[in-house]
């Protein structure tokens, strides 16, 4: 079976298709609605062979559910012929549906250098300049990887400068607050 067997099937359907009346209504009917449905399953499973995925297979059932009517089985034709005549199959865009995700990131940093700074204005009082340089100098090492040289540092400015270091920095609420 072809597309053009079913076009003509369609065509002698529609030759079928009978009008009533009664009083208060009008409506349509096949003389065969057997071979109507026949039709229309054999139509759809050459559609679905033939043009998988095709947006217009979806309008063909739609209409072809419908009730009989001349519009209806014209426009189920229409259809037919334009698969014949243009007879790519025409898809519609595929929607990526992306899962849900979900980043969450956490950073946690130390900030030594406050830390440092603290420090260092809590000893300043007790310290002369050159001591102050020289211990930034170790602070900075400290920074490069070598390591106890501060301490090594303070412990060279002898036990009293030490001490009142040590006491400075007991009672300096900015480095326990």
């Amino acid at each position: 079976m072809d597309i053009d067997e079913l076009i003509t099937q369609g065509e002698t359907l529609r030759a079928s298709l009978r009008k009533n009346e009664d009083r208060w209504m009008c409506w349509y009917e096949y003389a065969n609605h057997g071979a109507f449905q026949e039709w229309v399953q054999k139509t759809n499973r050459f559609l679905h062979t033939h043009y998988s995925g095709d947006i217009m297979i979806e309008e063909f059932e739609e209409l072809a559910s419908q009730g009989p009517s001349p519009k209806g089985h014209d426009k189920l034709l229409a259809i037919l012929k334009a698969f014949k005549e243009i007879p790519q199959a025409i898809t519609p865009p595929k929607e990526h549906h992306g899962g849900i995700v979900i980043t969450n990131s956490n950073s946690q940093s130390q900030n030594q250098q406050q830390a440092a700074n603290i420090f260092l204005e809590a000893i300043s009082d007790e310290l002369t300049g050159k001591q102050m340089k020289e211990l930034k100098a170790a602070l900075a090492d400290e920074k490069g990887g070598k390591k106890g040289s501060l301490i090594e540092k303070v412990k060279s400015f002898g036990l009293d400068t030490l001490s009142n270091i040590v006491a400075n920095i007991v009672t300096n609420p900015a480095i326990w607050g």
